[in-house]
């Protein structure tokens, strides 16, 4: 057989179904029919898209994703997938083509640059094979790397004419970690002493707060484990975005999500709040990537216990007075276990703070500036009574989101946390459908973010995905806009901000898909409705306004 076809076959072998991208002079070599009958070639428009679905797919089958592209532009045109899969802690191969390795020329040859060299410093592993034999040992070593602790992307580049040698025709499969994905954990050998210490440091502490990272999603019963802890000790959980959903949204110990955001959102202290009266934070799984902690150190001082998998850079900034370096799971059971010794706490429910945003989700009025987001979102929950998974790309829009949209599972919302790139809220709704058909999923972008990558409309047209996507329209960078607002200069620039107007339900239409729009609650409603009878995806432009989010909140 060829190689294009082992190649296909060691992916399946992996327990990989998909493989999402652009085909270019390669084609010459492989089609991606070698092995259609167990792995499909899902085309994208641009190489962003289908990096982020792939990489957005893996979050949910907690293993890698694979994705291709061609020679030349095509390693350069995954840059923005590989940074969102590195600090998104999410498992991704890329492989791409290079020229035939006769004529390799880094730099010098037509289409011919150094990727390896590129991609190298946001890799977890970069290889450009040398031979043809060198392919199962470059795809375990690709697995394998992805899969270790931070989870990450890996990258091959593999010459044309390796494609169309000829390799023997066996059985072969790819030789995983005890023939599973499995991750690598760093054990500390004073693991067991500082687990000792962190229960110490529960049980005098009258009013701690658990904080779970990224990882625990990684974990085996992961969320479980920390819910069960969180009941048994009866302490409150704050999420970052990315382990929004791990106690379900109505869970009395679920504080809500935290943001640098929030109090201007909803014009209240809720940093202050959530974070004055705990006298110690338990971070489980935490990384800087979900945004730096910077609230914390502006409240009364507190003791801080981390529990991970691996020894990451957070204690730089953060500062524990314990740091627990080994398995999540066995140190979290330990917790619980000792929940005798450490004893139940006490806990102040921030009555006046869910009650602010109630208030701000039951608004119903009119406004002819256009409908909020959190109306928006409480349409959305409402609507799919709160089981939906919700796709959400970069700026305000993400922030109004991270606060009104109820999840209630793990990955119920799926965002680019850590990379935070424009134009990645419809890829994200491409990975969450492919692996969850069965579920409503529901793409939420502002038009800046959308526009920046709205070629791939077309593709979950032709892919026939049944998502709605929600354009929160205002014709401009709103949280760009802030951001100036709040900066030292304290004014905006409207050259870099603002935009012309862009109809997307006729951008919608354009390109076979259901195009709606949204002034108000009522038209919301209408437009929900009408989405749920269409066999299809459907846009929905939504005239957005911000009230009083464009001031100084310092």
């Amino acid at each position: 057989m060829k190689l294009s076809e082992k190649l296909l076959r060691y992916l399946y072998s992996a327990g990989i179904n998909n493989v999402f991208g652009i085909v270019g002079r390669e084609a010459t070599e492989i089609l991606f029919d070698e092995y259609a009958e167990k792995v499909k070639f899902i085309l994208t428009r641009h190489e962003l898209t289908a990096g982020v679905a792939a990489s957005a797919m893996s979050r949910f089958l907690n293993k890698p994703q694979v994705c291709f592209g061609t020679l030349g532009p095509g390693p350069t045109n995954y840059m923005t997938a590989i940074g969102t899969a590195m600090l998104d802690r999410n498992p991704l191969i890329i492989i791409t083509a290079q020229i035939e390795s006769s004529g390799i020329s880094h730099n010098d040859a037509h289409q011919c640059i150094d990727a390896v060299s590129m991609v190298k410093p946001i890799t977890k592993f970069a290889y450009e094979l040398r031979s043809p034999s060198e392919l199962k040992y470059a795809l375990e070593s690709a697995v394998s790397a992805s899969m270790t602790y931070p989870y990450g992307p890996s990258f091959l580049s593999i010459p044309i004419d390796f494609l169309s040698t000829t390799v023997p025709d066996d059985d072969s499969k790819l030789s995983l970690h005890n023939s599973s994905l499995t991750s690598y954990i760093t054990l500390s050998t004073d693991f067991e002493i500082n687990l000792e210490k962190i229960v110490e440091m529960l049980k005098t502490s009258k009013n701690p707060l658990i904080v779970p990272g990224d990882t625990v999603l990684k974990t085996k019963d992961g969320p479980k484990l920390v819910r069960k802890l969180a009941e048994v000790l009866n302490i409150p959980v704050v999420t970052p975005y990315s382990t929004k959903g791990v106690l379900p949204h109505n869970h009395r110990l679920n504080f809500g999500t935290i943001s640098s955001h929030l109090d201007p959102i909803i014009n209240y202290p809720a940093l202050y709040t959530l974070f004055e009266e705990p006298d110690m934070l338990l971070l489980l799984g935490y990384d800087l990537i979900e945004h730096f902690p910077s609230a914390w150190g502006k409240r009364k001082p507190k003791k801080i216990a981390q529990i991970n998998p691996y020894l990451n850079t957070s204690h730089i900034a953060i500062k524990p007075d314990v740091i627990a370096v080994g398995p999540l799971d066995i140190a979290i059971k330990g917790l619980i276990e000792n929940a005798s010794i450490i004893g139940k706490k006490l806990v102040t429910q921030p009555t006046e703070l869910r009650a602010r945003i109630a208030d701000m989700e039951a608004d119903k009025k009119t406004y002819k500036e256009g409908l909020l987001p959190n109306q928006i979102l409480d349409e959305l929950n409402k609507h799919y009574k709160d089981d939906y998974i919700l796709a959400n790309d970069i700026g305000m829009n993400r922030h109004m989101a991270g606060i009104f949209f109820h999840a209630n599972k793990p990955n119920d919302f799926v965002t680019s946390a850590g990379f935070s790139s424009f134009g990645t809220g419809l890829a994200m709704g491409v990975g969450a459908k492919l692996a969850n058909p069965n579920r409503h999923v529901v793409v939420v972008a502002g038009d800046g973010g959308l526009h920046s990558n709205s070629g791939d409309i077309e593709t979950i047209v032709r892919l026939r995905l049944k998502i709605v996507i929600v354009v929160f329209n205002n014709d401009m960078n709103g949280l760009i806009k802030r951001f100036q607002l709040i900066g030292k200069n304290k004014r905006n620039h409207p050259e870099t901000i603002y935009f012309k107007h862009v109809d997307f339900a006729k951008l919608a239409e354009a390109n076979g898909c259901k195009g709606l729009y949204a002034n108000s609650r009522s038209e919301f409603k209408k437009a929900l409705l009408l989405a749920e009878k269409h066999n299809g995806p459907t846009i929905i432009d939504a005239k957005v306004y911000y009230p009083k989010m464009y001031i100084n909140s310092d």
